[in-house]
């Protein structure tokens, strides 16, 4: 009964978006071509929806000193706190600049990175379709969703990540530590978004270290406790000031584990033991289920662990954990796409051979993002010229 009421849903959905859209294309406020549109909508995890991106109308990325952008892959800079409060940067025209333009089915130069996978096709890499939960309004006074980057403050030193992402990595190469503006007064300032928000999204660095999330949490628990916080952790911090603020508000956590082989996840996790992270692993796990709360992996596929996704797969599907597949694509000389032609081939045919079960809502959740995973590294790999000398 319940897939019966979701493939109904969905196709409502369907309906209203196509009816939206060809007003909108009737009107003249519409310039993108009906099949090109038919075909993004087609790869939408969340069904139909009318516009390209929700993330102008319904979010915004405050990242490390002070920078202000529409999302974590955006390229220009809203504002910058302090000099700009963050609700003068929500209300500034170069914010509705960029929402009209994607009501006209174009990603302005701001979304730069979406709109070079959208002319490419390549969809499965778009991040704006992160945003499809919060259509279809567009029209709100505060944002639904916040992404905090407050710091870089990390214990770890992984092979992907750079001295930018992360303050071991700066340390080591006797880099100054990055200026970071936020302090009491800026959780303060989020007071009036915390009633309207829906998602609060808290990274780093290592988010347990960061002393300002600490506050923004004791705030949230008290102001709007029913707010969803998403936590990405990669598993080496549980303090147990951390475990009392979960029992206060609703946290969901999302922890990097990028192998089950314990040799594979120390050489790209740098200083973190495999062990530890497993324990914190099943303390989340246990949390998880008691709050009625999704637990997620998050799982970086590279040159060096590609072959472990299939075992990943599986046993989030056991453990009926969700999944995030973050696909690398810089640093270059980690990315699956810098392989051979031979050699990329031979990973999607290890991938596509890997039988997926599929008995849980939740599982069908997570082969769906295995096979866009699958999916992208097909493309890659017929991106890729194979010159074939002529015969004589």
């Amino acid at each position: 009964m319940k897939q019966l009421l979701v493939k109904v849903f969905l196709g409502c959905k369907r309906v209203y978006s196509t009816l939206h859209f060809l007003l909108s294309k009737f009107a003249g406020q519409q310039s993108l071509p009906y099949k090109r549109w038919l075909q993004y909508n087609k790869g939408r995890m969340h069904g139909f929806q009318p516009q390209l991106c929700y993330a102008p109308f319904r979010n915004l990325f405050v990242s490390l000193e002070g920078r202000v952008y529409i999302c974590c892959r955006s390229s220009v800079v809203l504002g910058t706190y302090p000099e700009q409060s963050i609700e003068e940067i929500w209300r500034s025209e170069h914010v509705k600049k960029i929402r009209r333009s994607i009501r006209r089915g174009i990603f302005p130069d701001e979304c730069k990175d979406c709109r070079h996978w959208f002319e490419t096709n390549q969809s499965s890499l778009m991040f704006s379709k992160t945003f499809d939960r919060y259509s279809f309004r567009t029209r709100y006074r505060y944002p639904a969703s916040l992404d905090l980057w407050l710091d870089n403050r990390c214990n770890l030193e992984c092979v992907m990540c750079n001295e930018f992402e992360s303050s071991t990595h700066r340390m080591k190469k006797n880099l100054e530590p990055l200026n970071m503006p936020y302090d009491e007064s800026f959780i303060q300032s989020l007071a009036p978004f915390l009633p309207y928000l829906k998602h609060i999204n808290c990274c780093g660095g290592e988010p347990f270290l960061i002393n300002i999330y600490y506050s923004l949490w004791e705030l949230i628990a008290r102001v709007n406790p029913s707010l969803r916080i998403n936590v990405l952790t990669n598993g080496t911090v549980l303090t147990p000031k951390a475990k009392e603020l979960m029992e206060k508000a609703r946290f969901f956590i999302m922890i990097s584990i990028d192998s089950l082989n314990k040799e594979s996840f120390e050489k790209i996790r740098k200083n973190a033991i495999f062990e530890d992270v497993m324990k914190s692993f099943e303390y989340y796990c246990d949390y998880s289920k008691r709050k009625g709360n999704l637990l997620s992996v998050s799982f970086t596929p590279s040159i060096h662990n590609w072959q472990d996704l299939p075992a990943m797969i599986d046993f989030c599907n056991n453990h009926q954990t969700g999944i995030n597949i973050s696909t690398v694509v810089f640093p270059e000389e980690l990315s699956l796409n810098s392989l051979s032609y031979s050699d990329i081939v031979h990973v999607v045919e290890v991938l596509t051979a890997h039988r997926l079960e599929q008995n849980s809502l939740q599982s069908r959740e997570n082969n769906a993002r295995y096979m866009e995973f699958v999916q992208t590294i097909t493309q890659w790999k017929d991106a890729k010229v194979v010159s074939i000398p002529a015969m004589n």
